[in-house]
């Protein structure tokens, strides 16, 4: 069984009552990734908007929609058997005794009042919003299925948490001058129509699928503080309810309802509930893995999984969801090998280091050319440089997948360093830390290289003001712009730490700065400060996002620290 890319079916109606439900297609849209840099380098401060265009130059935006039609969100059949054999029990399915029996038709459940109205904001904003979601804030990393959402907002099938979720989501890329206001107040409205359909559903070990969606779309979701009672309230039950652990176990251990209870006792299913949780436990699973190792906080999901790696898929082509489930399989590896049970206190060996690397390279060498980034891709295979949103897309594909395979050998060298190396004085170890080194150096040589062509990369967007252009890291904040801003700050940090070697090893031989001069003590270190300044940059151009000015601000602190250290070693 397999997750089918149908042709969606039109633009959001600016609400509900203005659009017929259409049946229950079945193609993904999508995620707020994980978080992969250091926390103390995120903050929050306002940023610049996307760049309008002029109107008299064609550029190649396309309809979202077109775009939609040709994308593949499949995940292969050993993926879906994988995720089944992690997450499906006999409680998630929805066959409890007191589900009701008594179903609306498409027309009786559309003819209801609208559900999803929010006091002083104009429906059309949220029309925008949602859009922009699908449009945009979806595409790297799919949670749901645009064509279903659709069906089920248009029917008012849709949990007002998901609607909300949704648009709170795709606030970023909206025109709206108030637009941070207005993220506020839907992410508020999220909070509270979540936890009123949890007290509404009691002791129950079950929640609507669409509760559950919403729920991974808004964790790690930054509020403002509460101003009054009510909203301290919702945000103090937010902190207990609506965290990533809370994701894990309800889906875990959760019986998934997949209908939505209407007025008068009636019940209508929700538009392609199979195809949608088989989504939802690749999102919760790949999220889970990537966070668990770069906070090395320990995983809900249980232990005995990660061997399956071997079998994540051999015989079938391997699609873009299947490349980032291999990758989230061999986060874990890293993550068990190093933090695990397993692990206890003895510290990792040269040959399990190895064989990490070996499942890297091995995932690397499957990847389908389409899916090779244009920095990294084999110039004897024929290149797709299609024009149109399509090709912008696969762009961002082959973007994503480089920075999380990046991610996996920045974290394994950060655990060897933490975590230590079996016998530290052995030959192995000597071998091990050169290793380690190389391969990570080589990864962050890639992460420049890539950024600096990513830097060039634009999506386009039309808008009823003119075509929009949107930088490619724009649409990936949790991913391209994290990993580029955890890498410059990496590359500062080793660059202070390579002169500080220099430093002690000149004092040990005089004779050597006498032979080579002075910059010999920073010698090599320029190229660090260098590459972590073209990732500052390119961090920079995510600026359709809130966070992203007070990112910038402390890897400017960092960098200016790192060439203050240079300086001062040049003067002697």
């Amino acid at each position: 069984m397999r997750l089918e890319a149908r042709p969606a079916a039109g633009r959001i109606p600016s609400s509900p009552d203005e659009g017929q439900a259409t049946d229950g297609g079945n193609p993904p849209g999508s995620t707020n990734g994980t978080s992969l840099v250091n926390k103390e380098t995120i903050s929050v401060l306002p940023q610049t908007q996307a760049s309008p265009l002029e109107s008299s130059v064609q550029y190649p935006a396309v309809d979202s929609e077109s775009a939609w039609q040709e994308l593949s969100w499949d995940l292969g059949a050993e993926s879906i058997s994988f995720l089944d054999s992690v997450f499906t029990h006999d409680y998630n399915f929805d066959n409890m005794p007191n589900t009701p029996q008594i179903y609306a038709s498409e027309e009786a459940a559309g003819a209801l009042q609208n559900p999803y109205e929010i006091l002083e904001l104009d429906p059309s904003t949220l029309k925008a919003a949602i859009d922009a979601y699908f449009d945009l804030a979806s595409l790297a990393i799919p949670i749901l299925d645009r064509n279903a959402f659709q069906a089920d907002y248009s029917s008012h099938r849709a949990s007002p948490a998901l609607v909300y979720a949704v648009a709170c989501r795709g606030c970023p890329f909206i025109s709206t001058l108030q637009k941070w206001p207005v993220q506020q107040q839907l992410a508020s409205e999220f909070r509270r129509a979540w936890l009123e359909a949890r007290s509404a559903a009691g002791d129950k070990q079950s929640i609507r699928l669409d509760d559950l969606e919403a729920l991974a779309l808004m964790v790690d979701f930054a509020y403002e503080p509460a101003e009054d009672v009510n909203t301290s309230l919702h945000s103090q039950l937010g902190s207990l309810f609506l965290t990533h652990d809370c994701l894990v176990l309800m889906t875990l251990q959760y019986q998934i309802l997949c209908h939505a209870s209407l007025p008068e006792g009636l019940s209508a299913p929700l538009h392609g509930a199979e195809e949608r949780k088989r989504l939802l436990f690749w999102y919760v699973y790949g999220k889970d893995a990537f966070r668990a190792l770069d906070q090395k906080s320990p995983s809900r999901i249980r232990d005995g999984h990660t061997e399956i790696v071997e079998q994540l898929p051999e015989h079938e082509e391997r699609t873009y969801l299947d490349a980032i489930l291999a990758l989230a399989i061999i986060a874990r590896k890293i993550y068990h090998e190093f933090l695990g049970v397993a692990a206890g206190h003895v510290n990792v060996s040269h040959q399990d280091v190895v064989k990490l690397y070996g499942q890297l390279a091995e995932w690397r060498r499957t990847l389908p050319p389409y899916l090779h980034s244009d920095t990294e891709r084999d110039t004897s295979l024929p290149a797709d440089r299609g024009i149109g949103k399509l090709s912008q897309v696969r762009q961002l594909q082959q973007a994503v997948l480089l920075f999380l395979e990046h991610n996996c050998y920045m974290q394994i060298e950060r655990c060897a360093s933490e975590c230590g190396i079996n016998k530290p004085i052995s030959l192995e170890a000597v071998m091990l830390n050169h290793l380690i080194e190389y391969q990570t150096l080589k990864m962050a040589n890639e992460i420049i290289e890539a950024a600096t062509w990513l830097q060039s990369q634009n999506i386009y967007q039309n808008t009823p003001q003119g075509t929009v252009k949107y930088p490619l890291i724009d649409l990936s904040p949790d991913i391209l712009r994290d990993i580029c801003a955890g890498t410059a700050y990496w590359l500062s940090d080793r660059g202070k730490k390579l002169v500080n070697f220099n430093k002690a090893s000149v004092s040990n031989h005089l004779q050597d700065r006498a032979s080579h001069g002075d910059h010999s003590l920073t010698q090599g270190t320029e190229s660090f400060a260098a590459g972590a300044a073209l990732l500052k940059d390119v961090v920079a151009t995510a600026g359709s996002h809130k966070d992203t000015s007070r990112l910038v601000e402390k890897l400017d602190e960092q960098l200016s620290s790192f060439k203050e250290i240079i300086k001062n070693a040049n003067r002697g």
